[in-house]
């Protein structure tokens, strides 16, 4: 290791011990390490390693949760309870709602916390009152509809979690929650990211009456920088002000120090870090060539420039033709012969349509279907007298939801922003999957398809950048880009260049 050392010291870059074999034990792995940059120290709380000291020094207390939480889980408590004000950005999959059970358990165990609060997407509810139920004692008041001012009033008067979504929190006088909030809970909080939306002040304005705030989101990045600090200045808007620094450099030590000014209010942990029993995931990138009418239809939507159009024409053409669903049909057959249960996304609703006209008897999920439903399209993938296939609106079915009774995942068509698909793959391949996961990207040749691919990854690289690595992750062993506007405008102005 001396000589890496010394050529990172040559670069300016101060290598203690642990930084150094955390570090290369890491780039041997094939994933970004960690290294400190000499005399570094985040703006509120020490540095990641006097951080992780103070975090590991908690002791959890879960009492009345019926759950056991692995080390990293417990961390992740530990992280809210101490910091205070957090983002949770664990990789879909790794048991985020159990943390938060947790923190509150441990609220409640030390601190005699009654009053939690919980807003999520309403796609989710359903599961959040199923994972409350089940794992702990708390008395749940659902705040929707017709029934939240009863609901909150029974909150304010004998505590437990009032579980809400992002679009009733909209409505909400924040007075109505007439009793001190010890946690607040925002989960998918990616659905805050933008400063001006109703739902975000919403919520920032809980989070002011809050004595504790976690945002928990698996994609707390998925378009640019300032995405990141926006969310991060809902917990904390003095910190994020201070990493606004960083909006201004985009070298790549800056990276580590923006990983070291986040760490007090971010903590990451990704499916590798701590899951070493999780199965393989296999990803298969399939090109397609169209057929002539499928062609033809397609150079007209580009001609008529409506991107929607472009990307439908991609899978469904004239009269129903589609050589991408064709495919989609050998590889449900396939599945089926050996017994695997598969799960379908696409953006579009007729795209769900065509798959169920071809598949009859499989289940749907999408935005019209009520929380209740999709379970129970969840419950029966993959049952006795079930079904094999379930299809699913990328925004809806891709968010939020177990689907690991599946092992095979087939993308439809390619998404404006990588974390769309990363959620949806994650759906499957998480904590609990027993089996390897195959995920098929459909992808047709020399169309848009072939440009999205290409620019997406400008997305992709920087979340690598910023958000997929924790410098606090890395400090213990128990923690372990253009607007879519002009995305749009260049795939168009693209895809016209190359008929042309």
């Amino acid at each position: 290791h001396a000589d890496y050392v010394a050529v990172l010291e040559r670069a300016g870059v101060r290598v203690g011990d642990r930084a150094t074999l955390d570090g290369l034990g890491a780039l041997r792995a094939g994933r970004p390490g960690w290294i400190a940059p000499a005399g570094a120290r985040g703006p509120r709380g020490g540095t990641p390693s006097e951080l992780a000291a103070r975090i590991e020094a908690l002791t959890v207390r879960t009492d009345g949760l019926r759950a056991t939480l692995r080390p990293y889980q417990e961390f992740g408590v530990a992280f809210a309870v101490v910091q205070r004000r957090v983002v949770l950005g664990d990789e879909m999959g790794l048991g985020k709602t159990i943390e938060a059970l947790g923190v509150m358990a441990h609220l409640a165990a030390t601190e005699s916390a009654r009053w939690f609060v919980v807003v999520a997407p309403a796609g989710v509810l359903a599961n959040w009152e199923r994972e409350i139920g089940r794992h702990t004692d708390l008395e749940l008041h659902i705040a929707t509809g017709g029934e939240r001012a009863a609901a909150l009033a029974a909150w304010s008067a004998r505590g437990g979690v009032v579980l809400t979504s992002y679009d009733t929190a909209r409505l909400l006088d924040p007075a109505s929650f007439g009793a001190p909030i010890d946690l607040l809970v925002a989960d998918e909080a990616h659905y805050v990211k933008n400063p001006d939306a109703g739902r975000t002040r919403a919520v920032a304005d809980l989070a002011a009456r809050a004595g504790r705030v976690l945002l928990m989101s698996g994609t707390p990045m998925e378009n640019r920088l300032e995405e990141f600090i926006d969310l991060v200045s809902v917990v904390d808007a003095a910190h994020a002000q201070r990493l606004r620094r960083h909006l201004d450099t985009a070298g790549g030590a800056d990276r580590l120090d923006f990983a070291v000014d986040v760490a007090p209010v971010y903590l990451r942990r990704n499916q590798v870090d701590v899951l070493v029993e999780l199965p393989e995931l296999i990803e298969i990138d399939e090109w397609i060539d169209l057929a002539a009418a499928e062609r033809r239809a397609y150079d007209d939507a580009v001609a008529g420039g409506n991107l929607m159009a472009v990307r439908r024409a991609t899978t469904i053409g004239p009269a129903g033709v589609s050589s991408k669903l064709d495919r989609l049909d050998d590889i449900v057959d396939e599945c089926r012969e050996d017994g695997f249960a598969v799960v379908v996304f696409s953006w579009f609703l007729d795209v769900l349509d065509a798959l169920e006209a071809r598949h009859t008897g499989c289940g749907r999920i999408d935005g019209s279907v009520s929380s209740t439903d999709r379970l129970a399209a969840i419950d029966l993938l993959g049952a006795p007298g079930g079904t094999d296939l379930l299809v699913a609106q990328i925004g809806a079915g891709g968010v939020g939801l177990n689907l690991q009774a599946a092992n095979v995942v087939v993308l439809v068509e390619r998404q404006f922003k990588p974390t769309t698909e990363w959620q949806a793959i994650a759906r499957v391949h998480r904590m609990g999957q027993t089996r390897s996961v195959l995920v098929h990207r459909l992808m047709a040749r020399d169309t848009v398809d072939e440009t999205l691919d290409e620019l997406v990854g400008v997305k992709a690289d920087a979340f690598d950048a910023y958000a997929r690595e924790s410098a606090l992750k890395d400090e213990s062993s128990s923690a372990v880009a253009a607007s879519d506007d002009d995305l749009a405008a260049e795939i168009l102005r693209r895809e016209r260049s190359r008929l042309r």
